[in-house]
């Protein structure tokens, strides 16, 4: 279930009721779920409309090949070469909508925004050991939330510069001033080091660990495709060649049909390989298996100090954050 950690199950809320005002805060809450909701709806429009631009794009490609050498007589038909042409305007049109929309920026500022307010969140949770009860708990998170939501707010003004300026170390720091030296070692302390270690490590630790599977399986998939369509290529090519040899010797041989299967593989492969970029999921495997390799080493710290380990843990996880935004910058859809 997607954000189980921020908004956790009813059993588990109840399992750490003396930590309540930390499970439920308004201001991070609505503000994620107002994110979460733009950057979703933002990323659905650019990778939808950006891959059926492409295959627009690639099919009136294809039919133009097709005209010249196979059938000219056949395509030379009005409908059929407006319906070709159609297909090439709409997918030109449809890149430039999700430029001039500013879909993919909506997409990253606001996924930016919402796992920042997530390491908020758990940032709070350091609060735990300060709090001598429940209200002084509450007291110290509401002033903490509302704080540090409004210097996020006013860094978004910014766009998409923040991701290129971001740094985990500065946002910490950011954060640290609200947290005193002086513990109380109370048990609401320890019940938020449980509370942390089971919805912030351990929930990443599981998705971070989905993520690389999911990401193996469809690059299996993506990768085979390619190399079948790369060699499918390369072979009738080489045939393409081989019959225009042939002609030489005075042996005629047609390779219109050879020609035409070869561009349109190159055409097809080409077009894959877009769309492969412009998911990224190479290198974001890669990401999330270091992100993992990272979480396990901040799990083996002295969880006695729950600042210094939610304070460590939450480097990881936004430099995690830092990593996306860098690679994101990436992604095209356009030839």
């Amino acid at each position: 279930i997607s954000n189980r950690d921020m908004f956790p199950a009813t059993a588990t809320i109840e399992s750490f009721q003396d930590i309540e005002p930390l499970l439920d805060q308004p201001v991070f809450d609505d503000a994620f779920k107002t994110h979460d909701k733009a950057a979703l709806k933002a990323k659905k429009l650019y990778h939808r409309f950006g891959q059926i631009a492409i295959m627009m794009i690639a099919f009136s490609g294809i039919f133009t090949i097709a005209e010249a050498l196979l059938f000219p007589k056949l395509f030379n038909n009005i409908i059929l070469t407006l319906f070709a042409a159609t297909m090439a305007f709409s997918g030109l049109a449809l890149q430039f909508y999700i430029m001039v929309t500013r879909q993919k920026e909506k997409w990253l500022l606001n996924r930016y925004a919402t796992e920042f307010i997530r390491s908020l969140k758990f940032q709070s949770f350091a609060l735990a050991d300060q709090a001598s009860s429940s209200d002084d708990l509450r007291k110290l998170t509401q002033n903490f939330a509302a704080k540090r939501m409004a210097n996020l707010e006013n860094d978004l003004n910014a766009g998409l510069s923040i991701l290129t300026e971001f740094l985990p170390a500065k946002v910490l720091t950011g954060s640290e001033k609200y947290f005193t030296e002086k513990t109380n070692h109370t048990a609401i302390g320890k019940t938020a080091g449980e509370a942390y270690h089971e919805l912030r490590t351990v929930y990443q630790r599981n998705f971070a660990l989905s993520e690389i599977e999911k990401f193996k399986t469809r690059r299996r998939l993506f990768n085979s495709t390619q190399d079948m369509i790369y060699m499918a290529a390369a072979i009738f090519a080489l045939l393409a060649l081989g019959g225009k040899i042939l002609a030489y010797t005075g042996t005629v041989i047609s390779t219109d049909w050879i020609d035409f299967t070869a561009v349109t593989l190159f055409i097809l492969g080409a077009t894959e390989a877009i769309m492969d970029n412009a998911l990224l999921e190479e290198q974001s495997q890669a990401r999330f298996e270091q992100y993992l390799r990272d979480l396990d080493v901040s799990d083996t710290a002295d969880q006695l100090q729950l600042k210094d380990y939610i304070l460590g843990t939450e480097h990881v996880c936004l430099s995690e954050l830092g990593e996306f935004c860098r690679a994101a910058e990436r992604i095209r859809y356009r030839f």
